[in-house]
This record gives structure tokens, C-alpha cells and sequence, in this order.
């Protein structure tokens, strides 16, 4: 199908006569503001090590400077035309690193070949196949979907030595109480009903990780009598739980603030803490889960506030969404 071996012939010697880089370089040298100032000392002042004029063009170390205007077109030659075929990134840095020079090379060059398509879909992969993404379904109200999980391993106050926390996944409010290590399933459905039913209802989802409470047989006929999903996390996608697991980063971050020396008082402190973490301003809300769930700032009592009037029904109907 191919006979003519003059034709590869022919595309090697378009490709690499096609154009004059010695005079490009030499012209993008000329008004590049590094090389333009070189070109403005005198004769007697000193270089920077390194840089010297060779054959008409500025090399640094031997190798020659390649201004931003040109670097890309030196990057394909070296690794999309025929002749080069598409090297890797260590491949492609080391043909351009041995003749060519400028700031940041290894760093654009494996940005440039992360980001090549012909790359992206012809190079053999040596890593097992991604499964198929699954993402968590949109939230349709505040906390239909429930986030929930334990911290462990701490010291000992008032008979509790760990934290469960709940986590909405939309509204981002948190509720948080003191437990132990050796909590059940029966403890576990105390708990979500005193800190999230009473509160907001019966859920529609519950995500968490594989604890022996959420996994057990009798937590599971709870949730399928109640209606609730029951999705549980697996050791191999932690980030399935990556709300819960971030909450608790939060929570012993704002308690490590205000403890005691001797951490013998952080069950006194979670009321405070999960206050204050509810009325922090979320990224992801662009306001505080306090006001996104209730559409008002709390007022903290120790500072002055100024009350603004009182609002038409649409602009705070408009507003608060």
C-alpha cells in the first residue's frame, strides 16, 4: 500500500527544511529583553557565567537560549514530527536539553507532553484500567444526604475517648458529639437521633465507612425500615467519605486551638467548637453553613452589630437563595 520509500524521503526533508531556525532564534534573540540587555554591555563588562555568543546566537553552557516565542516550536520539533515520533517526557528532555536552553525546560516540557493528545491516545498504558467513576448523586434538600464517622484514639475526659460527627452534604452544617471507641450499632442510632432526627428529619442517605456500628446486621434493618440508603465506603476509596474525613480534620484542628495543656476538657468544648465551625465561611457555599441553612448570621454577643431593616418578602426570598 505504501511503495514509494521516496515519500517518507520527501516528509523528512519537508519537515526539517521547511524552515530557518538559526534565523528565528537569531531574531527572537535580538528582542528578547534577557539577550537584549547582554547585547547592550560594552565590551569590558563582564558576562554572566555561562553566556557567551556563538555563531551569531547566545548559548548558555554550550547550549542555545531559546526565547518564549520559540520554545514550543523547538518542543515539536524534538517530539511530535516524523523524526522524533512522539518521545516521553524523559525522552523529549533529554533530545532538547542537549543542544537547547532555557528556564524552566524539564518543567515545560513534561507540562507540554502531559497535555499532547496524539500522547493521550496512542502511547501503551502499564497500569491497570481505572474502574468506572461512580460520583455521589446531587443533593436535592438539606440533609437528605448524611455523612458520618468516628475520631479515635483520643485521651480520655468525662468517660468518653472519641467524637462522632455528622456532616450534611449539602448545607455543610455539622453536628458533633463525645462517644467511645467501643460504640455499637443501638449506641449509633442513639446518637443520630439525638444529634441529626430530632433536628432534620429522617434522611435519605447515609455515607460512611465499614465501622463494625454501620455495618452490622441490625443497623442495616433500621435504615431499609426507614427508607435510608446505607452507603458504605471501602478500604480501597476512602474518598467515598472524603466530607466526613474532612470534618474530622476540622474538628481536631479548631480543638487543638483551644484545649487544655493536659487535654483533659475538649468534651466542654465541643458545643464551641461545632458553633464556631458552622459559622466559618465554607469555599464551597461561598457563605457559612449557618446561613445557608437558616438564612441569618448568628449574633456572637461580645460585638456590636448594626440590624438592617427589615426586607421586602421577594428580596429576602431572593436573597437567602
Amino acid at each position: 500500500m505504501f511503495p514509494a520509500e521516496q515519500k517518507v524521503n520527501s516528509i523528512l526533508t519537508d519537515s526539517l527544511a521547511s524552515r530557518d531556525y538559526t534565523r528565528e532564534i537569531f531574531n527572537a534573540q535580538a528582542k528578547d529583553p534577557l539577550t537584549m540587555d547582554f547585547n547592550k554591555k560594552l565590551e569590558s563588562d563582564p558576562l554572566p557565567k555561562g553566556w557567551k555568543v556563538d555563531q551569531s546566537l547566545w548559548t548558555y553552557m554550550g547550549k542555545i537560549y531559546v526565547p518564549p516565542v520559540l520554545r514550543q516550536d523547538v518542543f515539536r520539533e524534538m517530539h511530535s514530527k516524523g523524526q522524533a515520533a512522539h518521545p516521553g517526557i524523559k525522552g523529549t528532555t533529554s533530545t532538547v536539553a542537549n543542544d537547547y536552553y532555557w528556564p524552566g525546560l524539564r518543567r515545560d516540557v513534561e507540562e507540554w507532553v502531559k497535555n499532547c493528545d496524539t500522547c493521550q491516545r496512542m502511547k501503551n498504558r502499564n497500569k491497570k484500567p481505572h474502574g468506572e467513576l461512580k460520583p455521589i448523586d446531587p443533593v436535592p434538600r438539606f440533609w437528605g444526604v448524611v455523612t458520618t464517622d468516628l475520631i479515635t484514639g483520643l485521651p480520655p475526659c468525662k468517660g468518653f475517648d472519641a467524637i462522632i460527627t455528622f456532616t450534611d452534604k449539602r448545607g455543610k452544617i455539622k453536628h458533633v458529639a463525645p462517644t467511645t471507641t467501643n460504640l455499637d450499632s443501638e449506641g449509633f442510632v442513639k446518637l443520630f437521633i439525638d444529634n441529626v432526627w430530632k433536628l432534620h428529619g429522617t434522611s435519605d442517605k447515609i455515607i460512611s465507612d465499614r465501622g463494625p456500628q454501620m455495618s452490622a446486621r441490625s443497623f442495616r434493618d433500621v435504615c431499609k425500615k426507614l427508607g435510608i440508603e446505607l452507603a458504605l465506603s471501602t478500604a480501597y476509596h476512602p474518598q467515598t467519605d472524603g466530607q466526613s474525613e474532612r470534618t474530622n480534620q476540622e474538628v481536631e484542628q479548631a480543638l487543638r486551638s483551644v484545649i487544655s495543656f493536659h487535654q483533659d476538657d475538649w468534651v466542654d468544648w465541643l458545643p464551641v467548637i461545632e458553633f464556631a465551625l458552622n459559622n466559618r465561611y465554607h469555599s464551597g457555599l461561598k457563605m457559612t453553613p449557618f446561613y445557608a441553612n437558616y438564612g441569618y448570621h448568628p449574633h456572637i454577643g461580645s460585638l456590636p452589630r448594626v440590624h438592617s431593616p427589615i426586607e421586602s418578602v421577594e428580596d429576602f426570598v431572593s436573597h437567602t437563595h
